[in-house]
């Protein structure tokens, strides 16, 4: 199963969500919507590598992480 391995964190937050950099946020979150899960790039914030993702069920969390790993595998159409 996916894990954050994957994902450099750089702090801890009281936030109900994570930003996370994942190099083409744009292509990411479109290529994770296509899979059903909801994401926002973070490019109009200026932060165009950038994903803002927020605090879901556990179960919602596991199929973030299998489609995430899955995206940033190279499985991202171009």
């Amino acid at each position: 199963m996916a894990t954050l391995d994957i994902i450099k964190l750089y702090g801890e937050s009281p936030a109900n969500f994570l930003m996370v950099r994942v190099g083409r946020a744009t292509e990411v979150a479109r290529a994770l919507r296509e899979r059903g899960i909801r994401a926002r790039d973070c490019t109009s914030f200026g932060l165009p590598e950038w994903l803002r993702l927020s605090a879901q069920r556990e179960e919602a969390i596991r199929a973030l992480l299998l489609a995430l790993e899955e995206v940033l595998a190279g499985k991202l159409r171009a």
